[in-house]
């Protein structure tokens, strides 16, 4: 999964923070601060994220996607 962060460099660089202590999935990589096009003093951050495997889907029985709502279930 690839999630784009876009913020003033100190934003970026708290929520790449908060996003690595996170549960529920494991920070793979993130990137330097990429300054924004034009006079922006916004800048883009790239973070790699895996999911983790609920203990319970491992073994073929996930209850979580019984509740999922149809959009995602559906995968549209």
């Amino acid at each position: 999964m690839k999630i784009r962060l876009w913020g003033t460099a100190d934003e970026s660089r708290q929520m790449a923070h908060l996003l690595i202590d996170a549960p529920g999935f494991d920070v793979v990589s993130v990137s330097e601060p990429y300054a924004d096009r034009g006079a922006s003093v916004l800048v883009r951050v790239f973070v790699e994220a895996r999911l983790d495997v609920p203990p319970v889907a491992r073994h073929g029985h996930d209850p979580a996607s019984a509740r999922a709502p149809q959009g995602i279930a559906a995968g549209r």
